[in-house]
């Protein structure tokens, strides 16, 4: 698992970790050795997804080796992420998912929240050098929002809040942008039980949220 000094916590727009350098170099060449044939069109978006429940015939793209390193070295690290960023989920826990996701360079996906079922969603930048990042917004009407700067293997993570994590992504208007989505699944039959551990927090969260944001925009006065 890495090291808590290689998280970085940010709480604007609202709470989030990025990571950089976060497949091992063996992991994210055979990564890019698998995607970088795969090719869609200008205004197209490909997602090609692995998951442990998985039936042996079904379409994948890691390769059931791979795909056991993957959960041995990375679920461990998104685990802990997720007991400093909403810790009453981690007992809803069941499996991992993997997820390439390439985006034509027209192709965009509207602000949206995630599916309850989704404990904790991280996105890991792939491929090309330089693209645009996921886009975090204050509410869904946000149409500008926070990039989160787009840089080869860098992570960046969330726990899905009710009417707070609005998030999207698009491409750069030149070339396809990879991603490798990463998350930690419940079973949907707990979505009520995932759903009153977000509103249960809500009060304490959103006063939380608000010094956080104060505490967040004195240092950046300061810093001018």
């Amino acid at each position: 698992m890495k090291q808590l000094s290689n998280f970085n916590f940010y709480e604007l727009p609202w709470r989030h970790v990025i990571i950089d350098d976060f497949l091992l170099p063996i992991h994210y060449k055979e990564l890019l050795d698998i995607v970088r044939g795969l090719d869609v069109s200008n205004s197209e978006i490909l997602t090609l997804s692995s998951r442990e429940d998985q039936l042996l015939d079904e379409l994948t793209f890691i390769p059931p080796d791979l795909f056991a390193q993957f959960v041995q070295v990375y679920v461990p690290t998104a685990l802990h992420v997720l007991t400093q960023l909403a810790p009453a989920k981690t007992k809803f826990f069941e499996q991992a998912q993997f997820q390439v996701a390439i985006t034509g360079p027209e192709a965009s996906y509207r602000v949206h929240e995630d599916a309850v079922c989704k404990l904790l969603s991280g996105v890991i930048y792939l491929d090309p050098t330089e693209s645009s990042g996921t886009f975090l917004h204050r509410k869904k009407g946000d149409s500008l929002g926070h990039e989160v700067v787009w840089k080869p293997n860098r992570a960046i993570f969330f726990s899905r809040k009710s009417n707070i994590s609005w998030h999207s992504y698009r491409g750069d208007g030149k070339t396809r942008r990879i991603t490798l989505v990463f998350n930690l699944i419940a079973n949907d039959l707990n979505r009520e039980q995932i759903l009153r551990t977000e509103f249960s927090s809500y009060p304490s969260y959103m006063l939380d949220r608000f010094l956080r944001y104060r505490a967040a925009r004195l240092n950046n006065s300061l810093s001018d």
